[in-house]
């Protein structure tokens, strides 16, 4: 079965092609360029020389993250899902962090946010297993996340996603590490997606939602900041 896989919550969004437990192919998009988001797509296709209708589903981040980013990948996930009568699968993209580090135990995942303020969420998570939920997703200051963190002392929290965490933040008493290798996003959002279809746990096209944590940054047009 032909997977296509989207990611565009992230800062550098992602396409790829997967079957099986295996990626094909897949291109990076360059930061905070959404609308490259459908032709990128379509020379994907074109270079491995497989049309549309050969896909079997596609799965897709939901957010948290570029609110812009998201609602595009979202929407052309649905769009294709739904024209083509495919399988839809939505991740969660702190639950996907999670699921692609190599670690066990409570793990932190991060996403650079705005405002000096990252979206975050706490798991649980065994070997290769989907990770637990163990908070909501949040919206807050580095330091307050810590101080979230510290309540599940004596166990250790490892943060995920997130390299620019001070060195000084996790030398206190409490146990933090952090996870900075890079992650293989593309092979833990093909695991995911192939598992959910498999066992038929499956979105709606009409029904699936990005997870928005924060309202959208807006920035307001010079000539409106000089009135």
């Amino acid at each position: 079965m032909l997977i296509l896989g989207i990611e565009t919550a992230l800062s550098q969004g992602l396409v790829f092609l997967g079957e099986g437990e295996k990626v094909l192919t897949s291109y990076r998009l360059p930061a905070h360029s959404s609308e490259r988001l459908a032709p990128t797509i379509r020379s994907l296709m074109d270079e491995f020389d497989v049309t549309f209708n050969r896909l079997g589903g596609v799965v897709v981040s939901v957010g948290p993250g570029s609110f812009t980013g998201i609602r595009v990948g979202v929407s052309l996930a649905k769009s294709i899902s739904y024209c083509l009568k495919i399988p839809l699968v939505g991740v969660p993209t702190l639950d996907l962090l999670a699921f692609a580090a190599p670690c066990s135990g409570v793990l932190c995942s991060l996403i650079e946010g705005y405002g000096e303020c990252l979206f975050a969420a706490f798991f649980e998570k065994e070997g290769d297993e989907k990770p637990k939920k163990k908070s909501d997703y949040l919206f807050l200051h580095l330091e307050d996340i810590v101080n979230e963190a510290k309540k599940f002392f004596p166990k250790k929290v490892i943060f995920v996603g997130f390299s620019k965490v001070s060195p000084n933040i996790l030398e206190t008493k409490f146990q933090f590490s952090l996870f900075d290798a890079p992650l293989h996003l593309e092979r833990a959002l093909l695991r995911w997606g192939r598992k959910n279809i498999e066992a038929k746990i499956l979105d709606d096209p009409l029904i699936l939602t990005p997870i928005y944590v924060s309202p959208p940054r807006i920035k307001k047009r010079k000539d409106e900041n000089e009135r």
